[in-house]
């Protein structure tokens, strides 16, 4: 979190009173909802699991939606994203070398090394040849920090399984369009848990909607490109902070400023941290 934790946890607090949900969204591939959720309770956040977003959860959404049979390549903490698949479809948690015989349709791809050998991506490109066979993948990275440096990321086996049997990953993780689309169907869901079928704040009456209206809704993040250019993209704001990702210049490089230094249309700045962020937000809201 940004600007110190006492700070943002008052920022976040101040957020959640005006705004009629406040949805977390990650493109972490290597844990589930569930542990996201505790690491962020463990620094005194007041959050609820369905307010957490990642890109995991979107590609879980998706095979679910489609009624998938996956080849899960992704951590076995990440799985924990697919219980009632695992369960109902008896897909293994440690995500063994398919048979021949199995139904399997859809390979997913996220951050899990132990399974870029050779014998796990001739194993997806097999059920990648079935006709229709889908990709999906969390996200696309090339590269990703660990403690003794970088190392090659999901993006290369991506790539490869693209290439080797002509077919497109669909990217579920940000900055991709079908991200934010989905973070906005999760923010609905929200709505629709907490005040019903109308919207009973501020005066709701049974006519007020609970769809999100775009032009309305605000990203805010470190990643000028994912986070804020992504958002843009989908017909959302974007609030860039220059806190964790952020370097110099972020907004020039990454297209959200033109050369006369003009913001792009749906770009709101740069704020110092979090808790800047939400003064911005809320002071334009008066």
């Amino acid at each position: 979190m940004c600007g110190g934790t006492l700070e943002t946890l008052k920022a976040l607090k101040r957020l959640q009173e005006h705004c009629k949900v406040v949805i977390f969204v990650t493109n972490t591939t290597s844990e589930s909802r569930s542990a996201l959720l505790e690491k962020v309770q463990s620094l005194g956040l007041s959050v609820s699991e369905d307010c957490i977003f990642s890109s995991l959860s979107a590609a879980a959404d998706l095979v679910r939606t489609r009624k998938r049979r996956p080849f899960l390549l992704l951590k076995d903490a990440a799985k924990e994203e697919f219980p009632d698949l695992i369960q109902t479809e008896k897909i293994p948690l440690d995500s063994p070398l398919p048979t021949e015989g199995d139904r399997l349709d859809t390979v997913v791809v996220g951050l899990a090394p132990q399974y870029f050998s050779e014998e796990f991506q001739t194993a997806a490109l097999r059920i990648l040849l079935k006709e229709d066979a889908q990709l999906i993948a969390v996200h696309k990275g090339r590269t990703y920090q660990a403690k003794d440096g970088l190392h090659i990321g999901p993006g290369a086996l991506v790539s490869g399984l693209e290439f080797s049997t002509g077919k497109k990953a669909e990217v579920v993780g940000k900055p991709s369009r079908a991200f934010f689309d989905a973070a906005i169907l999760r923010a609905e869901a929200v709505m629709k848990q907490r005040f019903g079928d109308s919207d009973e704040r501020e005066g709701g009456g049974p006519e007020s909607s609970l769809a999100v209206d775009r032009k309305r809704v605000v990203m805010i993040g470190d990643d000028a490109r994912d986070d804020v250019k992504g958002a843009i993209a989908a017909g959302l704001n974007g609030l860039l902070v220059r806190t964790g990702k952020y370097r110099e210049g972020e907004e020039k490089r990454a297209g959200l400023l033109n050369e006369n230094g003009q913001p792009l249309t749906g770009f709101l700045g740069t704020a110092e941290n979090f808790s800047a962020a939400v003064d911005c937000l809320l002071l334009g809201h008066t």
